[in-house]
């Protein structure tokens, strides 16, 4: 049986650490998260492409994780 794996970034698409030559945004993240997850027998729950946590503090985050 596979672990429950949730996953919460704060901020939009745009405001992540750009590596490559393309740019990248959350969504590349989580999107290899979960297929990673997936493939090893996980189950995977993230925010979905519209949705992000700006308007909460850090504090809050932590605690609704």
């Amino acid at each position: 049986m596979g672990y429950k794996v949730s996953s919460s970034y704060k901020y939009w698409d745009d405001s992540v650490e750009q590596f490559c030559p393309h740019k990248i945004i959350v969504r590349d993240y989580v999107n290899k998260f979960k297929t990673v997850l997936e493939a090893a027998g996980h189950i995977f729950k993230g925010e979905n492409n519209d949705e992000d946590l700006s308007e909460y503090s850090d504090d809050t985050i932590y605690y609704i994780g």
